[in-house]
């Protein structure tokens, strides 16, 4: 999880004014586009991981979702102010954590990271995924979007194959991953495009696409076509869009295919998380996460 944490906070200056060259990115220096600090992507993977290890063993989905739910609401309240979406924050405020929203925003996948490590099989890892997703993010588009990250944190782990990963989200959710620089000069483009148009319509609180498929195909690119942890987390970055989120997805996954992240980051991103409040006991959970991690069974692949 930490290597999910991590993208969000090196993504986190880039936010709202994303640039287009990995050179220009900075790892944990401040930016005159702001701080790295944590954001809302990294507070609900840690509520959603700790409403999970609280729940070890449980079956009932709605029992399941109600614990997962009841983080959700109450972590905002423990880190407030930390970038919140307005739709969530809404709905964790009002306090019914059965209420159910329907979005088909990136909120559902940012934090589906833990999911992948947490569970022994992949049908289990979708279910759970689909769990937590869908009090707060009730679209097919979300919903899936959360479990093919959760899917490519546990396929990571285990077969340390990038392409059955592609495989996977190609025939499974039927995305569009594209490949080298091409790929990444077209998303760029089209983070640039989506810029101009909505601020041809002075809509200026929508400057960065945060829709589930278009940011977990960001995220999917960027980790399958770099070749270490580092890279990733620029060329997340640097494609555009919604940085932190994308990062933070695609760092989630890159951690578990390399089997951990730099130790120089580790400890940055550790003293970055303690300097802007982060619960000593959730700094434990996340730069110790690994001893929660399920063993993996050798079920055959659903497809």
């Amino acid at each position: 999880m930490l290597g999910a944490i991590i993208g969000d906070v090196v993504g986190s200056p880039y936010e709202f004014l994303n640039i287009h060259s990995k050179r220009e990115i900075k790892p944990f220096e401040d930016t005159v586009r702001g701080k790295c600090r944590f954001t809302d992507d990294s507070v609900l993977c840690m509520a959603v991981a700790r409403a999970l290890i609280q729940s070890q063993g449980e079956q009932d989905d709605t029992a399941l979702g109600d614990a997962v739910a009841t983080k959700l609401q109450e972590y905002p309240r423990i880190y407030p102010g930390k970038r919140y979406g307005g739709g969530f924050l809404k709905w964790a405020e009002q306090g019914d954590i059965r209420a159910v929203r329907k979005a088909k925003s990136n909120g559902g996948a940012m934090r589906a990271t833990p999911i992948g490590w947490l569970y022994s099989s992949l049908p289990e890892t979708l279910r759970v995924a689909k769990i937590a997703t869908e009090r707060t993010h009730n679209s097919r588009e979300a919903i899936e979007s959360a479990q093919m990250i959760a899917a490519s944190v546990f396929l990571a782990r285990r077969v340390k194959d990038k392409e059955v990963i592609r495989g996977y989200g190609e025939q499974k959710f039927g995305y569009t991953i594209l490949r080298g620089r091409s790929g990444y000069e077209q998303l760029r483009e089209e983070s640039r495009r989506y810029r101009k148009e909505r601020l041809r319509k002075l809509e200026l609180k929508r400057l960065v696409n945060c829709g589930a498929k278009q940011s977990v195909e960001a995220a999917l690119f960027a980790f399958l076509n770099t070749e270490d942890y580092e890279d990733c987390i620029r060329t997340a970055i640097a494609v555009g869009g919604d940085s932190d989120t994308i990062a933070c997805m695609a760092g989630g996954i890159a951690e578990a295919f390399y089997g951990g992240v730099p130790v120089e980051w580790k400890y940055k991103a550790g003293g970055i998380l303690a300097e802007w409040g982060c619960r000593p006991e959730d700094l434990d959970m996340v730069m110790n996460f690994g001893r929660y991690a399920a063993p993996i069974t050798n079920d055959d692949f659903p497809f």
